[in-house]
């Protein structure tokens, strides 16, 4: 076999004159966020990585899996080496072949029957490749169809090609009827062997990683196939930085519009974490509006529908990540559905313990704002039509769990209370507060709010909350910031600063007109937190206790 130089960036098969004059204006491209990113109408950054493993492991012969969690590119990457390889086929030559290579990527996400039986899926399975080629995959679908017509379609002639298939979201077979699991691997497995008699020459199964399953033998199955080799198998890569920022600066080229890509890929990485499938139209949209924007994308859709499906262990292991940042505990199956279904990433591993994180701070926001928050009961307030903001002050330090607030690993290095854990436990409590003492009042309650929102109810007045845990210079900081935001969203502001230790109560800050501080000092021990403001301090009792997450 030659050797074949991978090209960069914009692997690209050239028109043919016919097609140039199909399209004689240049069209601009544009992001997607769809499965399939094309070079010619998209902006795109081609996953050199995977496609130099994957195509090699092909042209190998060997049998691929290909997996990663929801929104990790495995489909970008798997049309991004379908693409490589249909270019360069002309110069791969396989031993007992001519020169040459077809390669068809087929999925499972739609138009695959896996309800109706066996034979239903192959009849389906073949309209699938005859769409692709009604030339080389013809059969009469007046006959019976069966897995002896898919083997018809490599049957190996003089003349033939070998052939490559990929089988996107290979991890639907999962769950289904297991004489279909049965033939489909049975079938590929007998091509793939009979080199002698048919033309197919390697194959790869896309999917998350749940799809590792398809290769342990059932019980009491005849088809035992063995397991594919590390070798075989590909784990696309996350998006860096430095991605995000060449397909700004493509777009800032060919729209001839100036833009700061450093800092606007510095933001969006800092948001998704290299998770696929955020536009730049999407990325358009407020940051207070960003997560919901994203819930209505399938992949996060998929993930939102999910959570309320999670058994209570699942539901324990996202609570604990999303109220503490992350969370250390040993790899079972619960941690590795949660990894496969895009949920949580790991940070470290350490043999069998690892440590896990949230996929992405946007999907951290998503997946917040769908907990069904603890229950409490509180006295009216004075005007249920109108927010008293020192009620809800009061009742959220009151009936928020300091059990949660103040455990081991929510203490940060100085053994204070983290800011991350209070700002969760605020966000969920104010959330249940809101929904139970002012029903008529149809507020948004918003984890990060860095630029303005247009999609509020004009008609009610804003507040925001700049929660801290802070010394005396942290603290006029965070004050000044408090006051940038008043301004960014003509709200009333008030910076809640969190303690254990009588510090700061005297340290107000500087006096900013709309900006309230406020201290919280909780004395665990006796139940009790001192409210402190500039112009008085109250006592409340604490009532909040210690909830377990579920998700609505």
């Amino acid at each position: 076999m030659p050797s074949i130089p991978f090209s960069g960036l914009g692997i690209r098969r050239s028109r043919s004159p016919s097609e140039s004059d199909m399209f004689p204006v240049k069209r601009p491209r544009t992001f997607t966020a769809a499965n399939g990113a094309y070079p010619d109408i998209n902006f795109y950054a081609e996953p050199i990585n995977v496609i130099q493993k994957l195509s090699t492991y092909l042209i190998q012969g060997k049998f691929c899996l290909v997996y990663g969690h929801r929104q990790s590119g495995k489909t970008a990457a798997v049309y991004a080496t379908a693409r490589w390889l249909a270019c360069h086929s002309t110069q791969i030559e396989i031993g007992g072949f001519g020169r040459g290579l077809q390669i068809y990527v087929i999925s499972f996400n739609g138009g695959i029957q896996l309800e109706r039986g066996v034979d239903e899926f192959w009849l389906t399975i073949c309209r699938k490749l005859k769409a692709l080629d009604k030339d080389r995959f013809f059969f009469n679908e007046s006959e019976p169809i069966s897995t002896t017509t898919f083997e018809t379609f490599f049957r190996r002639k003089q003349e033939s090609l070998p052939v490559v298939l990929v089988f996107d979201e290979s991890s639907a077979l999962l769950n289904h009827d297991r004489k279909i699991i049965e033939d489909f691997m049975g079938v590929l497995r007998l091509l793939k062997d009979g080199h002698d008699q048919f033309c197919l020459h390697s194959f790869a199964l896309v999917g998350i990683e749940t799809i590792k399953k398809l290769l342990t033998p059932l019980p009491n199955s005849k088809n035992r196939i063995s397991p594919f080799t590390a070798e075989a198998t590909v784990e696309p890569d996350r998006f860096i930085e430095a991605d995000i920022k060449m397909l700004l600066d493509d777009y800032a080229r060919e729209s001839s519009v100036e833009l700061e890509s450093a800092d606007i890929a510095k933001d969006i990485f800092e948001r998704t974490l290299g998770h696929a499938k955020v536009s730049l139209d999407d990325w358009k949209c407020a940051t207070v509006t960003l997560a919901d924007v994203m819930a209505q994308r399938d992949t996060y859709a998929s993930i939102i529908r999910s959570l309320k499906n999670l058994s209570s262990e699942q539901q324990n292991i996202i609570g604990n990540i999303l109220r503490y940042g992350s969370h250390r505990l040993v790899e079972d199956e619960n941690v590795r559905f949660l990894l496969a279904e895009g949920m949580i990433f790991i940070t470290y591993r350490d043999g069998n313990a690892v440590v896990t994180e949230c996929a992405a701070p946007v999907l951290r926001d998503i997946m917040i704002s769908h907990i069904n928050g603890p229950t409490f009961k509180v006295e009216r307030p004075p005007n249920t039509d109108r927010l008293d903001v020192r009620w809800l002050l009061d009742h959220a330090i009151k009936n928020m769990a300091v059990q949660h607030v103040f455990a081991d690993q929510a203490t940060n290095f100085n053994g204070q209370p983290s800011e991350y854990t209070f700002q969760v436990e605020f966000n969920i409590t104010i959330r249940r507060l809101l929904a139970v003492a002012y029903p008529r009042l149809f507020y948004r309650v918003i984890s990060e709010a860095k630029e303005r929102d247009e999609c509020g109810m004009a008609a009610l007045p804003r507040y925001g909350f700049e929660l801290v845990e802070a010394t005396h210079g942290v603290f006029d900081e965070h004050c000044r910031r408090a006051d940038y935001y008043r301004k960014l969203h003509d709200c009333s502001m008030f910076v809640v600063n969190l303690c254990a230790q009588n510090i700061l109560s005297g340290h107000f800050g500087p006096i900013l007109p709309g900006v309230t501080p406020m201290h919280v000092i909780y004395d665990v021990q006796k139940g009790l937190a001192e409210l402190v403001f500039r112009d008085s301090r109250k006592s409340v009792s604490i009532e909040g206790s210690a909830w377990q997450v579920v998700f609505s």
